[in-house]
């Protein structure tokens, strides 16, 4: 037997769908200042390019770091190879 949800569920459920089509927001309406204009006194004065700078390096750091575990766990052999070198 399938069990019924209660009216309060449903109409909950409706006016949450509802407001989330009615709130049409997208990226285009983000306003971004000038990136070379901003400081971050938090981070010890790091303008806004600098941080986007370190964002791109990082993400770059993050992709070769997942690309050496992928090769890592499709070659288990090469894996050992490369821990047989080292010593």
């Amino acid at each position: 037997m399938h069990a019924r949800k209660p009216f309060p569920v449903k109409l909950t459920t409706l006016l949450l769908c509802l407001s989330a089509a009615a709130a049409r927001a997208g990226d285009a309406d983000l306003n971004i200042p000038p990136l070379d204009k901003v400081a971050f006194d938090g981070l010890w004065g790091v303008t806004g390019m600098q941080l986007m700078y370190m964002g791109i390096v990082m993400c770059a750091i993050g992709a070769i770091f997942g690309r050496a575990q992928r090769l890592r766990s499709l070659c288990p052999s090469l894996g050992n190879q490369l821990a047989a070198r080292k010593h």
